[in-house]
């Protein structure tokens, strides 16, 4: 079948079949329909993982668009993540050389991180936290984007929260973008934020020790945005858990007034 002829070329010696080859797997990943009969064909998924250390970047880079893609269906991921060598061959991916292919890691990390069950294994790394963090700061609009959305949802499991209340570097990045970054990539910040503060307070402290940043998430409580305002409204609920953080929403009238101006639109 069409299938196994791309998986078979991918895979083999030359060079510019299997990059044809790979694109057209990254093309078809794209659809439900085909995902599915890619998954169910038992030579393809190691196929596929293998695409993601081909010696040949371009391969990778469709390797990474695959992942990126299987991993938007709620059904692939456990298949994905499940199978011996393909989360630590994302991570790695984070670092790569071509801009193109580390966003597409980000992205397939984000999409296997909204799986709760999958957080603790692609976080099992503290490194992976430090590359986030990396494209998170890189200025580039997608890349930022794909890597405040997987750090959100990689902050959803406690473990890897506790792991990031120890990596500054990590916590910069954040802070950064909520002070002032743009669009999705600060919406999944402020959500970052929010998931970092629950329950934690080393990470609570963190954004009390920030009054810049903490300022900047009281006005997002005013922001246009609807998922930005319940962002914030749930960092501000989760600071407010321990009396240093009551005192300085007390101190804040600005904070006070939108959380009230919430209230009253609920």
């Amino acid at each position: 079948g069409v299938v196994e002829g791309l998986v078979g070329l991918v895979g083999g010696e030359d060079a510019e079949s299997a990059r044809h080859a790979g694109r057209t797997l990254a093309n078809l990943s794209r659809g439900v329909g085909n995902q599915k009969r890619l998954l169910a064909h038992p030579a393809a998924l190691p196929a596929l993982i293998d695409m993601l250390v081909s010696a040949d970047p371009e391969v990778q880079r469709y390797g990474g668009g695959v992942f990126a893609n299987l991993a938007c269906d709620a059904a692939n991921p456990a298949a994905i993540s499940d199978h011996p060598h393909c989360l630590q061959r994302l991570t790695r991916l984070l670092r790569s050389q071509d801009a193109e292919t580390a966003r597409y890691a980000a992205l397939a990390l984000a999409n296997l991180a909204c799986d709760p069950a999958k957080q603790a294994q692609i976080g099992a790394e503290e490194q992976v936290f430090v590359d986030l963090a990396a494209l998170l700061s890189s200025g580039e609009d997608a890349a930022a984007r794909h890597a405040a959305r997987a750090l959100a949802n990689l902050a959803w499991n406690p473990v890897n929260r506790s792991k990031i209340a120890t990596l500054p570097v990590v916590q910069e990045a954040i802070a950064g973008v909520l002070d002032s970054g743009e669009g999705e990539a600060r919406r999944y910040a402020v959500g970052a934020v929010a998931n970092l503060l629950y329950r934690n307070i080393e990470l609570q402290a963190w954004i009390l020790n920030r009054p810049a940043s903490f300022r900047v998430l009281g006005k997002l409580l005013a922001s246009d945005d609807a998922e930005t305002r319940r962002y914030a409204a749930r960092a501000v609920a989760n600071v407010s858990r321990n009396a240093a953080g009551r005192e300085a929403l007390n101190s804040s009238e600005e904070i006070l007034r939108n959380v009230g101006q919430l209230a009253v639109q609920a």
